[in-house]
């Protein structure tokens, strides 16, 4: 996975956003539950293109809390 924003896929996956973050997949996964919008299929969780994107333009450091 390239850290490129147009290279991004229009679902996410947590193991895309970790790998883009530079993050664990748990933390990816809290950072996922707790800051964005996402879908749960089952037991997995999907975020759009546009849900990250508008979670990075808006959080701030005090706000994107993964140790919840």
């Amino acid at each position: 996975m390239t850290n490129k924003i147009e290279n991004l896929c229009d679902i996410l996956t947590p193991q895309e956003i970790s790998e883009f973050l530079g993050i664990s997949y748990n933390s990816a996964l809290k950072l996922i539950k707790y800051n964005m919008v996402y879908l749960k299929l089952g037991s997995r969780y999907r975020v759009t293109k546009e849900n990250f994107l508008k979670f990075l333009q808006t959080s701030t450091p005090s706000q994107a809390t993964i140790n919840k």
